[in-house]
């Protein structure tokens, strides 16, 4: 063998144990992250929280303003625009609608999760269709609810509504009018679900004193009972004088069947127990009613 036979062998050689040597040194790849989160907990803490208060209050000022000018084009769009995001909210909170316009508000807080597990992918724990064993999969759920700062009621309502699967966004029942949706033959949510939730957003109305805005969200029956200006310095007297509601529990939550009448459909009677500034012990009565139309609207209101 010659002497550059002999040369090019060795350096072969030599290339070869480097390698195998850098091969060996190399430290074993990281299984891949992802974080996943239940959109339907994420959906609920940002529609009860304070951001989406102050968001609604402002659609709803913009309406009156609209209305003063008599704006009636103005007053179409913004009421349309209103029941538009409350059918998206149904859709997010009782079915497993998609929460992009709420993922708005957590891009710090996706980038922070995903800096803090090393995250490769943030995906909907519903999108998961199969995956590696290998895979290693981080919940950040709380984490995203935590940044709407929700009450000790909201994470009870969570909770509870974890027990409860999604209805299938193909047959969901609820349309932008808040009635029944074409040609569908859906379960609609139950009524205490249903009554639970028009209960929900009523007591909101009146913490924010929106007096005007629960009457007129009430049943027929109701504001024929008691006229506007009635209702509005009844309210106002009754809850004027306790101060800010500082926390709310529910109760009880009942349902029974209706009476007949303008308002006799299935009727959910709920109480919440409320702590307000200047009362450290209530109890609010709600009663809640099917309108014939399959809306659900608040019929009875009482404070003890």
């Amino acid at each position: 063998m010659s002497i550059v036979t002999k040369s090019f062998v060795l350096c072969v050689a030599c290339a070869a144990v480097a390698a195998g040597c850098a091969a060996a040194a190399a430290p074993a790849e990281a299984p891949a992250r992802i974080g996943v989160y239940d959109s339907r907990a994420v959906a609920l803490s940002y529609l009860r929280s304070r951001l989406h208060a102050e968001r609604l209050d402002a659609l709803l000022m913009d309406a009156e303003m609209a209305k003063r000018r008599d704006d009636k084009a103005r007053v179409e769009a913004l009421e349309a625009q209103g029941k538009a995001r409350q059918h998206l909210a149904h859709m997010q909170v009782f079915g497993n609608a998609p929460i992009p316009d709420i993922l708005k508000d957590l891009e710090a807080t996706l980038a922070a999760e995903a800096e803090k597990h090393r995250l490769a992918l943030i995906v909907r724990d519903v999108d998961i269709a199969w995956r590696v064993d290998s895979l290693d999969v981080i919940d950040i759920t709380e984490a995203l609810v935590a940044r709407f700062e929700p009450s000790a009621e909201t994470r009870k309502i969570i909770k509870e509504m974890a027990a409860h699967p999604p209805l299938p966004l193909e047959q969901f029942p609820i349309d932008c009018d808040g009635g029944a949706k074409s040609g569908a033959a859906a379960k609609p949510p139950s009524p205490e679900r249903a009554g639970r939730l028009c209960a929900d957003h009523w007591v909101w109305l009146l913490d924010r004193e929106r007096y005007a805005g629960g009457w007129e969200d009430a049943t027929a029956r109701f504001r024929e009972t008691v006229p506007k200006q009635t209702w509005l310095k009844d309210i106002e007297k009754l809850r004027g004088g306790l101060g800010k509601a500082n926390a709310r529990t529910m109760k009880s939550c009942r349902v029974t069947a209706g009476s007949g009448g303008a308002a006799g459909g299935e009727r959910v009677t709920v109480q919440f127990e409320t702590t307000f500034e200047r009362k450290e012990k209530a109890v609010e009565t709600v009663v809640v009613v099917r309108d014939p139309d399959g809306t659900w609207r608040v019929d009875g209101y009482s404070l003890d």
